[in-house]
């Protein structure tokens, strides 16, 4: 498979989403390649950018606040060695409730 891969937006974003099914049909709707040459160029990228493999890990990753390996691919977003920033909103939540307590408890027992 030598050469450059032309690949459309659609097919890509696709990708990066971590569906594959999509892709290959995709390629197949726009290209009219057959089955096994779709799934093989979807492999290939996939091994290549290593990106619908890893989407779903990637983003579960990201939503989970989980801090990146030293040495891996950044996540979507980030530069290299910066962390996720979020969970701000949920902290502030358990800071309000947890006031409201403590000042019940004040005026209960004080």
């Amino acid at each position: 498979m030598a050469g450059k891969l032309n690949l459309s937006i659609e097919v890509l974003n696709a990708l990066r989403t971590g569906n594959k099914v999509e892709a290959i049909r995709l390629i197949r709707e726009k290209s009219g390649m057959g089955l096994a040459e779709a799934k093989a160029l979807v492999d290939a990228y996939d091994q290549f950018k290593g990106v619908a493999g890893a989407a779903k890990g990637t983003i579960a990753r990201h939503v989970a606040g989980v801090q990146q390996a030293p040495g891996t691919t950044p996540l979507p977003g980030l530069s290299p060695g910066e962390e996720p920033r979020g969970g701000g909103a949920l902290h502030a939540v358990v800071v309000i409730v947890v006031a409201i307590v403590l000042g019940m408890l004040w005026f209960k027992l004080g």
